[in-house]
């Protein structure tokens, strides 16, 4: 009886069928309840310099409520859309491995996957909404209606259609977009004024002006022989002077060092320093003078002479 049914439904739907899709339950068969699932059901790009691209991925698959082989869905054209306020910061990728195809058939064995790649143009907060839906216009003559959800079915057997709530599943997707990193170095006070043998305090700043973090940056201030390095405010003594490394700067932080220098020598009454920067993907540089001047020396007083007396 069971062979004689599956064929009759098998003749009965005619070109559809051929598609694997019907409308008609089988006697004694329960209807299942078929729904789109995503794995992870939100996608959360992180945080992307404006101009690169990051990637995310959500698998796609079919569940039905009797847990029975034979009932899934028809991926539509396209089997995935972006929509929402940044949509156009965001695309799908048709050529990821495993990609989820327009009328590709999904039963609950099988599963595929929709990789949206994030390419901001502008910084902020992004947000739109990736939308796997199941093909709604294989409907069989003398069904219920166009609104409801047409089921893919294997072996003749049959299950009824869904409403089409149970058609597409929404993922949503947050990302936020940062301005690249900007190194910015700079010497206070400047023009700095020192008396030979005497010492003066200067303060080098490397700061980020950008939103991401600056990574892996170098700053080096070079010292004139007419200067000793007295405090080196952490930094490590080269042949040109000191230098800094910071594996990162945060987006909008500083960082500063206070550096004591002592005067040694007169003959160059300005000295110049030079601070420089190299991080990734950024170079800068700065200068400042420091004017040494010569202590004057004390008038000595001329002894009176004695006035001899006479009697």
């Amino acid at each position: 009886m069971r062979t004689t049914r599956r064929r009759m439904l098998v003749g009965s739907i005619g070109m559809a069928g051929m598609l694997g899709v019907i409308t008609t339950a089988a006697a004694g068969v329960p209807a299942p309840l078929i729904s789109l699932t995503a794995d992870p059901g939100s996608l959360d790009m992180g945080s992307v310099v404006v101009g690169s691209s990051s990637a995310a991925s959500t698998v796609i698959s079919t569940t039905n409520s009797e847990s029975v082989p034979w009932a899934g869905v028809v991926l539509g054209t396209p089997a995935a859309t972006l929509t929402g306020a940044n949509a156009a910061e965001f695309t799908i990728d048709s050529s990821a491995a495993g990609a989820c195809t327009s009328l590709q058939q999904l039963m609950p064995t099988e599963s595929c996957t929709t990789r949206v790649v994030f390419t901001p143009t502008s910084s902020g907060t992004k947000t739109a909404s990736l939308t796997v839906a199941a093909d709604t216009t294989l409907m069989l003559a003398g069904s219920v209606g166009t609104s409801e959800c047409p089921l893919v079915v294997v072996n003749g057997i049959g299950a009824t259609s869904l409403p089409s709530s149970a058609c597409s599943i929404s993922i949503p997707i947050t990302a936020t977009a940062l301005t690249p990193p900007g190194g910015v170095v700079s010497i206070s006070p400047t023009p700095a004024t020192v008396r030979t043998g005497h010492s003066v305090t200067v303060v080098v700043t490397t700061s980020n002006t950008g939103e991401a973090a600056m990574l892996d940056a170098t700053t080096v201030l070079a010292v004139p022989s007419s200067l000793r390095v007295v405090n080196a405010g952490g930094g490590q003594a080269i042949a040109s002077g000191l230098s800094w490394t910071n594996a990162s700067i945060a987006g909008g932080r500083s960082e500063s060092h206070t550096v004591t220098l002592r005067a040694l020598s007169a003959r160059a009454r300005i000295a110049d320093l030079q601070v420089s920067l190299e991080a990734t993907g950024i170079t800068g540089s700065a200068a400042a003078k420091v004017k040494i001047t010569v202590p004057k020396a004390k008038k000595k007083t001329p002894r009176k002479k004695a006035v001899p007396v006479t009697g």
